[in-house]
């Protein structure tokens, strides 16, 4: 569905300054899928998994545990500026895109947090950076009462799905990060036996991105 979009000073037909983004494989994906405004950012279509309805969708699973209590972690998870925790050797970040309201963070200027309807452009790198492909995630839910977040692909990808982030108190000071993925694409083999190897390096790179900035002292404080 087409994401929504309240008053903004800034107008849909602004357009994306494409100057401030470096990776050529994020300008190609707009060029390839006619996204040249803010209004076009707001047009595009997610692709969600339909719990109960959709069929034959393949399930990957990943947990991380970390050492900070639940509120800790969960502040982390939605203040991580997305350049920190979307960079490595398989990763980079492009910009990242808000429809309520309307407002569009490059790399490296102020981010105001993870966020309802929100589309974050990255690049994954894979074969060590021989091959990069960009990729679109739409933030569908961000439930600080069910400490979840749910992202799902848009259409002109590569696939289908969502996946969900979720979190929950082990102990005090402990707290456990569960990463599930319903995906499904056009090829049985990329589903069965590429997809899940590669998506769980670069989630594995996505996570530990995160835990770096809660052990960093330039963390920012935490918000209520």
């Amino acid at each position: 569905m087409p994401l929504e979009s309240t008053i903004s000073n800034i107008s849909s037909e602004t357009l994306i300054d494409q100057s401030k983004i470096s990776s050529e494989e994020t300008i190609n994906y707009l060029k390839d899928n006619k996204l040249e405004t803010l209004g076009d950012l707001e047009g595009m279509n997610s692709m969600c998994y339909i719990d109960g309805v959709d069929k034959d969708f393949y399930l990957h699973s990943k947990s991380y545990d970390l050492d900070f209590d639940i509120e800790t972690v969960w502040d982390g998870y939605m203040t991580v500026p997305p350049s920190t925790s979307w960079c490595g050797s398989k990763l980079s970040f492009s910009f990242a895109f808000d429809s309520k309201p309307r407002n569009i963070s490059y790399a490296g200027e102020k981010y105001d947090g993870l966020k309802d309807d929100q589309l974050i452009f990255i690049v994954i790198k894979l074969l060590f950076g021989f091959f990069k492909l960009a990729v679109t995630h739409y933030v569908s839910k961000v439930s600080p009462k069910e400490k979840m977040v749910k992202l799902c692909y848009v259409e002109g990808g590569k696939s289908s799905g969502s996946q969900y982030i979720r979190f929950e108190k082990l102990e005090e000071n402990k707290t456990r990060v569960i990463h599930d993925t319903r995906y499904k694409s056009d090829s049985k083999f990329r589903d069965e036996k590429l997809y899940p190897f590669l998506h769980e390096m670069i989630i594995n790179q996505f996570h530990n991105n995160v835990k770096k900035y809660l052990m960093s002292d330039y963390r920012p404080q935490l918000v209520s």
